[in-house]
């Protein structure tokens, strides 16, 4: 059995938005990854039943400055990061720690995400086995998201992503209700290193743990027992997707390698690969969204988690 391909694009963070040129972000870079322009509140205003212009109190209309195209509906108390205020951000941080540099940024579904990328120099090694140190910087613009700082991993020889949660949660995490502090943002920053370690030693373990009964794992991982007593589910469905995993667990990229082949590892990265490379998605920018901030990134973690659980 061959592994199928999509037809969006992979939800890869090396290939994420524009790659930032030698020397740092330029106006012509600013440009191609479409983070020039600003978010602006606007009135709502309707027609009433008697053909009048009425304008909704405390309610506007977030438009991007470029195209007025509308973003979202927003209260008086919603706080804009500004793309530019956002990228000038990612540039402090990545000046202020060494071996950190900002490689990537763009927007997703029209300008409703924003998403910086910084690289640390550094690379994890798990017996040869490479994984990235990322630290991705989003905000939204469509009411679904906060502004998040979030440490990332990649697994270089396939491409799975994993976000790299400090005591269960974001390195950082402000809604929109309020101002973000940048400089409390900027204390924070020094807990990842730990959080990197733990996740290193975390990955060792799999490493070294046998994989055990596959398919209950992806069962559990994307069927988790309280889905499966529920009206309405679909066992045929589910062993379906249960089978693509088990190929992906065969063949899927990196999976011959020592550290992968039979053991706990191998399932994960079976489980990262699939949301990253084949989950279903209406377009690349849907998949990026699905595995960074949706389902997909949930369905990572609880992997993660019961991950942990054979060790």
């Amino acid at each position: 059995m061959v592994l199928a391909a999509e037809r969006t694009k992979p939800a890869t963070l090396s290939r994420m938005g524009v790659p930032v040129p030698e020397g740092g972000p330029t106006s012509i870079w600013l440009q191609d990854a479409g983070l020039t322009w600003t978010a602006e509140k606007r009135p709502v205003v309707f027609m009433d039943g008697a053909g009048k212009l009425q304008e909704y109190p405390d309610r506007y209309i977030l438009e991007r400055s470029d195209n007025c195209e509308p973003l979202s509906i927003v209260s008086d108390k919603y706080k804009i990061v500004q793309p530019l205020d956002a990228v000038n951000f990612a540039m402090d941080i990545t000046q202020a720690i060494p071996g950190l540099k900002l490689v990537r940024g763009g927007s997703l579904l029209e300008g409703r995400r924003i998403c910086l990328l910084a690289k640390y120099e550094d690379v994890g090694f798990l017996q040869g086995d490479e994984l990235a140190r990322y630290i991705m910087f989003t905000t939204s613009y469509d009411l679904k998201k906060r502004t998040i700082v979030s440490q990332q991993s990649l697994r270089l020889i396939c491409s799975n992503g994993m976000t790299v949660l400090e005591q269960g949660e974001n390195a950082f995490s402000r809604s929109h209700a309020s101002e973000v502090d940048f400089a409390k943002v900027k204390g924070t920053m020094k807990m990842l290193d730990a959080s990197w370690d733990r996740y290193i030693r975390d990955c060792e373990m799999f490493t070294e743990t046998e994989a055990g009964d596959s398919e209950e794992y992806f069962m559990d991982v994307f069927y988790p027992k309280v889905k499966r007593k529920a009206k309405g589910f679909k066992l045929e469905a589910a062993k379906t997707k249960v089978d693509v995993l088990q190929q992906a667990l065969l063949m899927g990229p990196g999976q011959q390698l020592t550290t992968c082949k039979g053991t706990v590892w191998g399932l994960l990265n079976a489980v990262t690969w699939f949301v990253d490379h084949r989950m279903s998605a209406r377009s690349t920018d849907q998949r990026y969204v699905r595995s960074l901030f949706g389902d997909g990134r949930k369905i990572k973690q609880r992997a993660y988690v019961l991950a942990l659980e054979k060790v």
